[in-house]
């Protein structure tokens, strides 16, 4: 949360136009920012523009990388990140908070909970914050 280390990614200039007309997101709808083959990556907010980047960079290397922004977490898209990893068979979960206890062991037990229709090629891995004590 806004107390430890993940407000400062704020000041790294990640940030997208925001439209001048009224729009509305879909609550509790993902959204498919970029399609690919072998790999999902599932995240949101900031970390969304930083996906991007990263997925620019795989495909360099020849890995195509489908990008999942969450926009809502409660309710969370479930259906979305299944039919994505479903497709895929490998799930990164980049998370700007903490790796304990949030989002991406949630959404790491989401398909533990449904491997049975979920074939994974490899372990699921998560990219969030280390579990070090703030300093305050």
């Amino acid at each position: 949360g806004i107390m430890g280390l993940p407000w400062m990614s704020y000041f790294e200039g990640s940030t997208n136009e925001v439209p001048e007309a009224p729009y509305a997101i879909p609550f509790g709808q993902a959204r498919v920012v970029r399609e690919g083959s072998d790999l999902t990556i599932v995240t949101l907010s900031q970390m969304v523009q930083k996906a991007v980047i990263a997925s620019d960079e795989l495909d360099r290397e020849g890995i195509s990388a489908e990008i999942i922004d969450l926009r809502t977490i409660v309710p969370l898209d479930r259906a979305a990140v299944l039919a994505s990893v479903r497709k895929t068979g490998r799930l990164l979960i980049a998370d700007e908070d903490y790796l304990s206890f949030g989002l991406s062991g949630e959404i790491s037990a989401l398909i533990a909970e449904n491997l049975d229709t979920v074939p994974l090629k490899a372990p699921v891995r998560r990219l969030a914050v280390p579990d070090v004590p703030i300093p305050y």
